[in-house]
């Protein structure tokens, strides 16, 4: 669908560590709504001028899957 393509790492570039984070999402009455994963970086690891300015976030619709 052209929706996103893969490209290489530029030299010299050090990747951003991430994790995933899984929480589960109840109602008031304590019944399990939905489940909700987030992926998260580590923004302590950024470094100023190389890597503040673009932002990239992993949101994927199931039809582009």
């Amino acid at each position: 669908m052209g929706m996103w393509k893969l490209i290489d790492k530029p030299v010299g570039a050090m990747p951003i560590a991430n994790k995933w984070v899984f929480t589960k999402k109840q109602n008031k009455e304590g019944v399990l709504t939905k489940y909700k994963a987030r992926l998260i970086t580590k923004g302590c690891a950024q470094r100023p001028g190389h890597n503040y300015l673009k932002t990239h976030l992993p949101v994927v619709q199931l039809e582009t899957i």
